[in-house]
């Protein structure tokens, strides 16, 4: 997999470790013994954990209209971020990124307080 300047390393190595789980995975189904059920269910447990362990997320904190959205949109090419000059952002969203959640905040030092609070 070519690492392009869009994807974190990590990213990068997290997709070759999944795929190297589902290729070990099939191959111990065709091997079809009892070790291999035992390796796979052992592989599955520990995939599991793995995943329940939760994913790596960035928080993008900040003065309203500083381009915590802006830059959201553009590592995740989303189109349907609103994106003003203005206050936009009224509450925390997260999105998905290369096996990242990037979460975008209402702006801080508004008029609105709520803003801090949510943040």
């Amino acid at each position: 997999m070519e690492q392009t300047s869009k994807e974190f390393k990590v990213a990068s190595i997290g997709a070759k470790f999944k795929q190297a789980c589902l290729d070990l995975d099939k191959l111990l189904a065709s091997l079809r013994t009892a070790d291999a059920d035992t390796l796979r269910q052992n592989l599955r447990a520990g995939v599991k954990e793995y995943k329940q362990q939760g994913t790596l997320s960035i928080a993008f904190i900040g003065q309203y209209s500083a381009g915590k959205s802006t830059i959201i949109s553009a590592l995740t090419g989303r189109r349907d971020i609103h994106i003003d000059a203005d206050t936009a952002t009224d509450k925390i969203t997260a999105y998905a990124w290369n096996g990242v959640k990037l979460i975008d905040t209402p702006g801080l030092f508004t008029d609105r307080g709520d803003h801090d609070e949510i943040t």
